[in-house]
């Protein structure tokens, strides 16, 4: 890919630059420096070049918002103190020493490795430096994990170096902690039926060191029901899951999604029993519906396991039942099959009242698929045929209901896929300014066709509606999910050696925690599996990211723009920044559609001015996160719609997107009637059946928009001349961009 021309960065614009430098330092007049510096002066360029020298200080790795502090000493007295990114410029000749201290930010301490850089430059030259900020990790962290048969708190003290105390009820991780051994004492406890729980081990110890996580596992199992002189059956518990649930049934349910009620009915000695277990349901206090369950073993357990199936009487319950206000009563043998020496406490709960359920109405999940197409010429295999299977896991494991799907026309791209992540990120800048310029309100999900089986298989941005992964069936489905939870704002699991996990994720290992449950394969999925926010497996989902979800999803105010409903021609400005924090503008291009603009003032702005400086439009906004790169630190994106008429598109002369000390800008290359000529002289033919091909001339023009002229559809952001892009009608628009100002030419594909 042809880096994006900047005007910031031409050779002219750097040579105008150092030679004001240079003779502002000489004789304090900028205005003459500048006029002399001209390309036709020779002399003086060669002067200015050998005579003075430049070092690029890139600083990254510090939290938003944060300052470094970079101390730069040199020749000749020279003294500076850098707060981030900088260009040194107008140097004499010689070494420079960069020592940057440490940073406190967030209540963490931030450090370079190393600390002092030595920089030599001579002879007009360009030289680099880079101090790569990270956190100095002094303590650890340590995380319990507690199971409880019921809602009932746990009772755990750990205790640890310096006088360190702390008293847990429930699963915990416990951060900021000294390196050193802590004891996890755990008592036993008594729940609300009269239930002894005890607690298993009751004490053990666990090492904690600076910059890991250390982990200790807790627990509680009930060792006796009500004493009878005979045989005597309760309910200790009962919850009920449509993926994972806590025994307290912490976590809300999804109307009209069918579930699972899982009763642990328990009996005060070993027996032969084979009760029934009954579950009536209450709509608003009108019972509507009574469920029943056989034993599930040949006898009724004395202690609860959630761990096994045979442990608990378990009900279908369909989805039609599962509407807010819902409540449920379970009692165990209802028949009377059983004797009994106490017959009357065999309800649940025991004061015979309805447990009420969270029962929630979420959205509708709406996902447009995007076949890829790359310049190598691999398609995406993705299709209204086989869309179903890419959508098996997120139906199984997100708290969804509705969820529906459409193919939309193939996306042509110049770009390659390898496994290493190149290209990855500008491929998902390219498909999130495709649903920009579509006006979309559903997911946008672009499925890729890759040449490896091992490497880089999905990339989404964090709290924003479109992702990518590769199309290897059952794979792609799994990455999906996981691409989609970080659209839905969920970082990263901390296993498998992720960047940048969730420093709130709440189970050691990154672990789901607590039982998850296929409703589907009837399948229980034990609590050490892992979180799919992570990159471990095999996994599913914890409460945490479950939650996590359905509190985004259900929240109208997270969305990062605002789209319009009329139709109105609008300006394609996008882009993104680099990790080092370079801001890269991409060629903006005038398109008819919906206007969509940032939904709230952020870090950043995009300015559009005339030629004598005028601001035409002034945007504010923050980029999106890029999450699973394969670097540390993420690329952030960007893409609006910003209406544009026919007088503000006739004065465009400069885009200008800026931030955080950095910025890059783009300058109209000719007049409009010069890009109306390239237009027209643009060749588009057949190439095939239902391929296009268009040639341009690229240097005055690196971006070609090519759209489906009756659809509106865009199918390619094309580069370097030449693209054969994937164009089932027989019209096609093609839009050409110079980089600020645009001019389209309807064609109908000759060879047809």
């Amino acid at each position: 890919m042809t880096p994006p021309f900047s005007v910031g960065r031409s050779a002219r614009r750097w040579f105008v630059l150092v030679a004001t430098s240079l003779l502002t330092a000489a004789c304090g007049d900028p205005s003459t420096a500048a006029d002399l510096a001209q390309p036709g002066d020779a002399a003086l360029a060669r002067q200015v070049r050998n005579t003075t020298s430049t070092i690029q200080v890139n600083v990254s790795g510090l939290p938003s918002g944060t300052v470094a502090s970079i101390n730069v000493t040199g020749p000749n007295g020279y003294a500076r103190t850098l707060t981030g990114t900088t260009t040194l410029t107008g140097l004499i000749n010689g070494s420079y020493t960069l020592t940057a201290a440490s940073v406190i930010a967030g209540g963490s301490t931030y450090a370079t490795s190393p600390t002092t850089n030595t920089v030599s430059v001579n002879k007009g030259a360009t030289a680099t430096t880079s101090f790569l900020y990270g956190v100095v990790v002094t303590t650890g962290t340590l995380g319990v994990s507690i199971t409880m048969p019921d809602a009932t708190p746990a009772a755990v003290t750990v205790t640890g170096p310096n006088g360190y105390s702390s008293t847990i009820t429930t699963t915990a991780s416990l951060t900021q902690l000294a390196p050193g051994t802590y004891t996890i004492a755990a008592a036993s406890v008594t729940s609300a039926l009269g239930v002894s729980l005890m607690p298993t081990p009751t004490s053990q110890t666990a090492t904690v060191t600076a910059g890991a996580t250390a982990s200790a596992a807790v627990a509680y199992a009930a060792t006796n029901v009500t004493p009878t002189p005979g045989l005597n059956l309760q309910i200790l518990g009962m919850y009920l899951t449509q993926s994972v649930q806590t025994m307290n049934g912490g976590v809300a349910l999804v109307s009209g999604r069918d579930g699972v009620l899982r009763v642990f009915a328990l009996a005060n000695a070993v027996n032969t029993a084979r009760p029934s277990v009954r579950a009536r349901f209450f709509q608003n206090g009108t019972l509507v519906a009574t469920l029943s369950a056989a034993a599930p073993a040949s006898s009724v357990p004395t202690s609860v396991n959630e761990g096994s199936m045979t442990s608990s009487w378990n009900i279908v319950v369909p989805g039609a039942l599962l509407q807010p206000g819902l409540s449920v009563l379970a009692d165990v043998d209802p028949d009377n099959a059983v004797a009994e020496d106490l017959e009357t406490d065999n309800l649940f709960p025991v004061s015979g009242a309805p447990r009420s359920l969270d029962v929630r109405f979420v959205p509708a999940l709406a996902v447009r698929f995007v076949p890829v197409q790359q310049g190598n010429g691999l398609l995406g295999n993705v299709s209204d045929a086989n869309a179903a299977a890419f959508l098996t896991r997120t139906r199984d494991i997100h708290p969804l209901n509705a969820v529906t799907s459409t193919t939309r026309a193939v996306y042509t791209t110049t770009l390659n896929l390898s496994s290493d992540g190149a290209n990855w990120s500008p491929l998902l800048g390219e498909l999130r300014a495709l649903r920009t310029a579509d006006g979309a309100s559903q997911n946008y999900y672009g499925v890729a066709q890759v040449t490896y089986s091992s490497g880089v298989a999905g990339i989404g941005y964090i709290g924003a509606p479109v992702s990518m992964g590769w199309d290897y069936l059952p794979s792609a489905s799994e990455v999906m999910a996981h691409e989609l939870g970080h659209n839905w704002d969920r970082q990263h699991a901390p296993c498998g050696g992720v960047g940048g996990p969730d420093a709130n994720y709440p189970y050691a290992g990154g672990t789901i925690g607590v039982f998850g449950f296929n409703v589907r394969l009837n399948q229980l999925l034990s609590s050490s599996t892992a979180d799919l926010m992570g990159y471990c497996s095999p996994t599913w989902i914890s409460d945490y990211t479950y939650l996590g979800v359905m509190s985004y999803r259900g929240t109208s105010t997270t969305a990062t723009t605002s789209t319009s409903a009329s139709v109105q021609p609008s300006l394609l400005v996008w882009g993104r920044i680099d990790a080092d924090g370079a801001i890269e503008l991409e060629p903006a291009v005038r398109l008819t559609g919906r206007s969509v603009l940032p939904a709230r003032a952020g870090n950043y702005t995009v300015d559009a001015t005339d030629a004598a400086g005028n601001t035409i439009f002034s945007v504010s906004f923050d980029p999106d996160q890029v999450a699973d790169e394969s670097n540390t630190i993420d690329d952030e994106h960007f893409a609006f719609m910003i209406p544009v008429n026919e007088a503000a598109q006739a004065r465009l002369n400069t885009l200008r997107v800026r931030g955080k000390g950095r910025a890059a800008e783009r300058t109209t290359r000719g007049s409009q009637a010069a890009l109306d000529a390239a237009a027209s002289a643009a060749a588009v033919r057949a190439n095939g059946v239902g391929r296009a091909r268009v040639q341009w001339n690229a240097t005055a023009y690196p971006l070609v928009v090519v759209r489906d002229a009756t659809s509106g559809d865009v199918l390619s952001f094309a580069r370097g001349g030449s693209a054969d892009v994937a164009a089932s009608g027989s019209d096609v628009e093609v839009v050409f961009s110079d980089g600020v100002r645009s001019a389209s030419r309807k064609v109908k594909v000759s060879g047809r």
